[in-house]
């Protein structure tokens, strides 16, 4: 019989899990076209124009210089008086380069009666309310958000599982990505691993990667805010353990395997070892091999057993 590779890796930092696919380089340039349209065409629709500018910002794409400036300029001509229009004005300024907002310049939040509103708030929780709340109090002060912290418990018990491939909550695509990024903005906040378990974590990103070929702007803003927290932070970063080639061992050929995050980036892995097992057995016939890091693959972290 061939035997079948079976493969176990070690992670440096922080704690990883596993997923089956990634965030490539196609994706990145087809929704960056459609943003940059919005940001092109949609100066009628100031909260289309902060989802477009903040989704080419995590994309880690620029809109042209004469796109921006006009973009830039809808945001200081806006009715700042209106929280609404506030809110996307401030974002777009965040977004673009050299977009300050002088009439906000200095402003300040009372973070003790933004504390008392959210508590309040608090008291409805439903997925979608609790996953603005938690966004919300990851913009407060560590002690006064640990009392967030410790509810998130009570958001991911309300997840629904979907044919065991996928979570998500009630609301779809919106409330899921909220959910995700309030919940992994607040354990970066606290500095701890959240409420949630690997196999959690691990259903709702392939829910997250499932949904990467949407085609509006806000869908497109929620997704990515949602999977740059899963990147960036030090508590949970799910990644793709991928084999190159066959699952079949050939003595001839070196065992490649790749490890990234869901942007398809590098991630740091301290040590892979791989077990040999013939297909149908359970027992291997090469346990605990120890493969050593590749210099040939530089897109992909890669190990190459010999």
């Amino acid at each position: 019989m061939r035997p079948v590779i079976f493969l176990v890796l070690a992670f440096t930092s922080v704690y990883a899990v596993s997923l089956n696919t990634f965030w490539d380089e196609s994706d990145t340039k087809r929704l960056s076209k459609v943003l940059e349209n919005v940001l092109e065409t949609r100066h009628d629709n100031i909260a289309a124009l902060h989802y477009a500018a903040s989704g080419l910002k995590l994309l880690n794409v620029a809109p042209s210089a004469a796109t921006a400036k006009k973009v830039c300029e809808i945001a200081r001509k806006a009715d700042l008086t209106n929280l609404e229009v506030l809110y996307h004005a401030s974002a777009l300024s965040g977004d673009l380069t050299d977009c300050a907002l002088t009439s906000i310049a200095g402003a300040q939040v009372n973070k003790a009666a933004f504390d008392k509103l959210l508590t309040t708030a608090m008291k409805d929780d439903s997925p979608s309310n609790l996953a603005w709340v938690f966004n919300a109090a990851a913009l407060l002060d560590k002690a006064q958000g640990a009392k967030y912290f410790d509810k998130i418990k009570n958001l991911v018990s309300q997840a629904d599982e979907v044919g065991k491939r996928f979570l998500q909550f009630d609301g779809g695509l919106t409330t899921t990505s909220n959910a995700i990024h309030g919940i992994m903005s607040l354990a970066e906040q606290q500095g701890k691993v959240p409420a949630i378990t690997k196999d959690q974590l691990l259903l709702f990103t392939n829910y997250l990667l499932s949904r990467k070929h949407v085609s509006t702007e806000k869908s497109a803003f929620h997704l990515l805010s949602a999977l740059g927290v899963l990147v960036n932070n030090h508590q949970l970063v799910p990644v793709v353990a991928s084999l190159r080639g066959s699952v079949m061992f050939n003595r001839m050929k070196p065992i490649v395997i790749a490890v990234c995050n869901v942007f398809g980036l590098p991630v740091a892995v301290s040590d892979v070892r791989v077990d040999i097992i013939p297909q149908g057995q359970t027992s291997p016939v090469v346990g605990n091999l120890r493969l050593t890091q590749s210099q040939a693959y530089v897109a992909l972290l890669a190990f190459v057993g010999v």
